[in-house]
C-alpha cells in the first residue's frame, strides 16, 4: 500500500492536508516533476472538457519534458482537474476571507495562509465568464489550492489524491493557441482537463494581493 493510501486511511481529511504539505516540501524547481487523473468529468464539466479538446496538441510545458510528472486531482465547482504538484504551493483549509477596495472581478476574496495574501480566483472565470460572487464568510469544508508561490488559489469541493503522469498520456495544448489560456491538456484516457498554472498566473499578474 502506498504511503499516501496508508495515510488516508490512518486519519482522512487532515492527514491528507499534512501530506501534500510533505510532497510539496520536497518538490524540485518546476523542470523536473507535475500532474494525472480519473474517472470522466462530471455534466457540469462537460462544455469547458469539450472546447477545451480542440485547443490541443502539440508542445509540452518544461515542467514534465524529461520525466513523469506528478498531479494532484481536484474538483472545482464540480468539474474534476488535475493540477501539476511542482507548481504548488500549498493547501489551505477553510480559511478567513477577506476583502479590499479595487479587487478585480476575478477576485472572490483574499486569506492568509503561512503570513501571505492570497487571492482566491472564481471558477466563473476561467470559463470566460469573468467573476462569480465575492465569498462573503468563511467555510470550514471549502479547500483552497495556492500556487504562483501562494500568491494565488483555487476554490476546491474536494482535494482527492496525487497521481504520476507521462507526457504521452496527455494531449497537449496546440502551441500558440489562445483561447482558454489556462488549459495545458487533456489526460487521454480519463479525460481531464489538466490546468497550466504558470500561464494563469500570468494572465492575472497585473493585480496583486
Amino acid at each position: 500500500m502506498s504511503a499516501m493510501r496508508e495515510t488516508a486511511l490512518c486519519a482522512p481529511g487532515e492527514a491528507l492536508y499534512r501530506y501534500l504539505d510533505s510532497l510539496l516540501a520536497e518538490i524540485p524547481p518546476p523542470g523536473e516533476e507535475a500532474f494525472v487523473a480519473t474517472d470522466d468529468p462530471s455534466p457540469a464539466g462537460a462544455t469547458v472538457l469539450e472546447e477545451a479538446r480542440e485547443e490541443t496538441s502539440g508542445g509540452l510545458p518544461a515542467w514534465c519534458r524529461d520525466a513523469p510528472f506528478r498531479a494532484l486531482l481536484l474538483r472545482m465547482d464540480g468539474v474534476e482537474l488535475a493540477a501539476p504538484l511542482s507548481l504548488l504551493s500549498g493547501v489551505a483549509s477553510g480559511p478567513t476571507v477577506n476583502h479590499v477596495p479595487g479587487m478585480p472581478p476575478w477576485c472572490q476574496g483574499l486569506f492568509l495562509h503561512h503570513g501571505r495574501r492570497a487571492a482566491i480566483v472564481a471558477p466563473d472565470f476561467l470559463r470566460g465568464a469573468g467573476g462569480s460572487g465575492r465569498v462573503e464568510a468563511a467555510d470550514p469544508h471549502q479547500r483552497y489550492v495556492l500556487f504562483d508561490e501562494g500568491r494565488l488559489a483555487l476554490p476546491c469541493e474536494a482535494v482527492l489524491e496525487v497521481v504520476d503522469v507521462g507526457p504521452r498520456a496527455v494531449r497537449w495544448r496546440r502551441p500558440g493557441a489562445r483561447h482558454l489560456p489556462w488549459y495545458g491538456g487533456v489526460l487521454k484516457e480519463q479525460m481531464r482537463i489538466l490546468l497550466d498554472l504558470e500561464a494563469l498566473a500570468g494572465m492575472l499578474a497585473g493585480w496583486a494581493p
